[in-house]
């Protein structure tokens, strides 16, 4: 084929995806206008750490900087927007890709003692391959050693763990939710409501390692919590490790 013609047929393949992501998308705002207000407010909360966790990047890049900058928002929005799209499957293996990301890169930065002359991203990077291969990659044991998450908290996330892997993987539960009398992306309200529900559970763990890594953010979080009156809302969302780190709640 032609380089011209290549090109051209790429491009009507693009725009023809993109107009059966468009009637998706749209068919989802208007059957689940709530869980699509849950998807936004997962991304407002990113926007809400991200600057706290950045105050000190001049100084240098920790591991944090780069995945909550560079990396965790990409995926973020990625998962919303496969959830909004009728990619559920995509939606759900992304947002376990996001929890083993923030597992390690909270063991890591609350677990390494870095000297005061040296670079914490280089000098994190360089002991991770000094570690064992437990801390190499991600490990569900991992859950266990995190630092100011309390024995009720692991067990949930070990929970929502096992739960993102049923679908990530291929198993009974992953061929449910592929079932459709039609091969392509198509809106399902269950499914849908399935990845909004761990996508809040996800955030929920993303908030709390964040207060964890920058305490402040628990005072901003509560001075917004205040002024909205959004306690409730949080509570109706299951975002508990979020609410106890913020209400100074922490046994």
């Amino acid at each position: 084929m032609p380089p011209m013609a290549r090109e051209t047929t790429m491009k009507n393949l693009i725009e023809q995806q993109l107009g059966f992501m468009k009637e998706i998308g749209y068919e989802t705002i208007e059957k689940a206008p709530e869980g699509v207000t849950d998807i936004v407010e997962c991304f407002n909360f990113w926007i809400d750490t991200i600057q706290p966790m950045l105050k000190d990047y001049a100084k240098g890049m920790t591991l944090s900087d780069i995945r909550w900058g560079a990396i965790l928002y990409k995926e973020l929005n990625w998962a919303g927007h496969s959830a909004i799209f009728g990619a559920y499957i995509d939606c759900l293996r992304t947002l376990r890709g996001i929890f083993e990301m923030l597992v390690q890169t909270h063991i890591l930065e609350k677990g390494c003692q870095i000297p005061r002359d040296q670079d914490r991203f280089s000098f994190i990077l360089n002991r991770l391959w000094e570690l064992d291969e437990s801390y190499q990659t991600f490990r569900v044991g991992m859950v266990d050693r995190m630092p100011g998450f309390n024995h009720e908290e692991q067990v949930r996330l070990r929970n929502m763990y096992h739960e993102l892997s049923l679908y990530s993987h291929p198993s009974g539960k992953q061929l449910d939710l592929e079932s459709t009398p039609v091969p392509l992306l198509d809106f399902k309200k269950a499914d849908f409501e399935l990845c909004t529900r761990l996508m809040l559970d996800v955030t929920d763990l993303m908030v709390a390692v964040a207060i964890e890594l920058c305490p402040e953010i628990s005072g901003i979080l509560r001075e917004w919590l205040d002024r909205t009156k959004s306690w409730e809302q949080m509570q109706s969302w299951g975002m508990q490790m979020s609410l106890r780190r913020c209400s100074g709640s922490r046994t």
